[in-house]
Order: structure tokens, then C-alpha cells, then sequence
């Protein structure tokens, strides 16, 4: 089924960002998710939404987004999805309100270096348990800088479930 995904995202993707409608889906977990997420998950495959999409590419009001990503940026979904270097759980902020908080604190937060031993970037992939439905969403992509990565592996952590060296 990996490959299915990359070779979907590859011929199909193009028009979903275009035109998004429904789901697509961009990546398939590990089985090591399973321990992470604590709601009833019925699938691995992290799906990308029709409204993410939107909010993605700039085009929901009120919200930027991240229209300078690239199909290729995009076709690097299932690596970080099926192999993140870090997955952290994020601290929630206490501006928000408890419904917002109990879901931020399910996300997971897959990170992974873009390029070779000394990456400048990294492709940041929050994904969203989805309690009812029982599958996994993603709630933004984009990319960050190593500086970034320690925010966001350090104080800014709630958890940290995996590491680049595995610990």
C-alpha cells in the first residue's frame, strides 16, 4: 500500500491541490503509532482534507498558508509520514479553550531533515487523531529551520516519542 500512495501522489496530487475535493491520502504510519495515539484508531493512513487543503494553498479566508510549497514538497509526504526522525506531542498553549487544548494535545508532530548530514530545512508534518472517526489528519505541512526544530523538541514539547538516534 506504500507504494500506492507514493505513485497517487505523484500522478494525482497536482489536481487535488488545484481543485481539492474530499480526501486524498499522502502517507501510511508506522505500527508504532498505534502506542502513541490513545483514541480508537482504525487506520495507519493519515489522510489530507479538502479544508486543510484550502488552508494549505491560501485559499480559506483568514488563513495564509503555505502556497509557496511545490508538488515536490508535497511528494515528500509519505517519507516523512512513514519514517519521522522526531514525533514529538506539543504543549498546549493555555489561551486556548479546553476542547482546543484536549485536541491539540492528541497531535503528533513528525519532523524530518530535508537533504543530507547537514540539513538547512525540515519538513514539519502535524498530524491530528481523529477520536470519532477513528483515522489520522493532517492539520498543516510546511517547512522549518534546525532552530525551529529545537523550539519544537525542546521547551515547546509536551512529549518526546521518538528521536533521530531512537531514544
Amino acid at each position: 500500500m506504500h507504494g500506492l500512495i507514493e505513485i497517487a501522489i505523484e500522478r494525482h496530487f497536482g489536481a487535488f491541490r488545484d481543485r481539492p475535493a474530499g480526501v486524498f491520502p499522502v502517507g501510511v504510519m508506522e505500527p508504532d503509532v498505534r502506542q502513541w495515539v490513545t483514541t480508537g484508531l482504525r487506520s495507519r493512513v493519515v489522510r489530507l482534507s479538502t479544508r486543510i487543503m484550502r488552508k494549505q494553498t491560501g485559499d480559506k479566508k483568514g488563513f495564509d498558508g503555505h502556497p509557496q510549497l511545490r508538488l515536490s514538497d508535497y511528494q515528500r509526504l509519505p517519507a516523512v509520514i512513514g519514517a519521522p526522525e522526531w514525533v514529538t506531542r506539543p504543549a498546549p498553549l493555555f489561551h486556548h479553550g479546553r476542547r482546543t487544548r484536549e485536541r491539540i494535545s492528541a497531535r503528533l508532530l513528525l519532523l524530518k531533515a530535508i537533504g543530507g548530514t547537514n540539513p538547512q530545512r525540515y519538513d514539519l508534518v502535524v498530524v491530528d487523531p481523529d477520536s470519532r472517526t477513528g483515522t489520522l489528519e493532517v492539520a498543516t505541512f510546511y517547512t522549518v529551520r534546525p532552530a525551529d526544530v529545537q523550539l519544537l523538541t525542546g521547551a515547546r514539547a509536551r512529549q518526546i516519542l521518538r528521536t533521530p538516534s531512537g531514544e
